[in-house]
Parts: C-alpha cells; sequence; structure tokens
C-alpha cells in the first residue's frame, strides 16, 4: 500500500500524485494543526513546577478520553499470528 499526503485546494478538489483511473483510494481526513499551539510548546526543563505538573494532567486527561474511546474495541492478541500452538514461532 503507498501512502499520499494530500492537501484540498481552494477549489475544494484534490490532485493524488500519479494517480491511475480505476484505482481504490482510501482517504483519512485529519484537523489542520493549531497554529498558536507551537508557539506555547517549550522544553520541559524550563516550565515551571506548576507548568509542568499541568502538563502531566493534559496528557493524562487525554489518555482517558482515548480508553474511553477504546473501551468496547477487543484487544488486539498478536501472539495468534506470530506464535503456533506450540509456542514456537509461526
Amino acid at each position: 500500500m503507498q501512502s499520499y499526503r494530500l492537501v484540498i485546494g481552494s477549489d475544494g478538489k484534490v490532485d493524488i500524485p500519479n494517480g491511475q483511473p480505476g484505482r481504490i483510494v482510501t482517504v483519512v481526513l485529519e484537523g489542520s494543526p493549531d497554529p498558536g499551539l507551537s508557539a506555547s510548546l517549550r522544553p520541559i526543563s524550563s516550565m515551571t513546577p506548576e507548568e509542568r505538573e499541568q502538563l502531566k494532567h493534559e496528557f493524562l486527561e487525554r489518555g482517558r478520553r482515548v480508553r474511553a474511546r477504546l473501551k468496547d474495541q477487543l484487544p488486539i492478541d498478536h501472539g495468534v499470528v506470530l506464535y503456533g500452538e506450540d509456542g514456537l514461532p509461526a
């Protein structure tokens, strides 16, 4: 499978580099990065203890949201693919 980074033009059309008619293309939409976000980023070593605690809280909250979204999905068992019934590599 090939991967392309596509940008939607001002006319709303997408051009696929080296695209061929009849090929199936799967598109995953991403939100645009927040331009103001990168301005506030800086090394953790330069943060105050309060800023570090706030950053830790934000990451833990993101983890809770992701965990809540994934709670109904079955876990992936890679062992079924990687190992045989005897426990040796397949």
